[in-house]
């Protein structure tokens, strides 16, 4: 399973969707995502991928899609 599987599996668990996000979708806006839940959000993709993102890549106004969640991401899969 690529890691943009397991981010959407875990996007759905945290929020109202009961589909594939698309990667376009803002995460505020379109998923509902108020800055506790993005916290709780990237906690979840830290355990679920089993990395660790430096907190200076935690910047919420670089982080405002699902697109921008993966590519955060792929930084730190490799």
């Amino acid at each position: 399973m690529d890691f943009q599987t397991k981010v959407n599996k875990i996007i759905m668990n945290l929020s109202i969707l009961d589909k594939v996000p698309l990667a376009s979708a803002q995460l505020k806006d379109d998923l509902g995502f108020d800055s506790l839940r993005l916290v709780e959000l990237i906690l979840a993709i830290e355990d679920g991928l089993s990395i660790e993102i430096d907190e200076s890549d935690l910047d919420p106004s670089q982080i405002m899609t699902v697109d921008d969640l993966y590519k955060l991401i792929k930084k730190y899969s490799s």
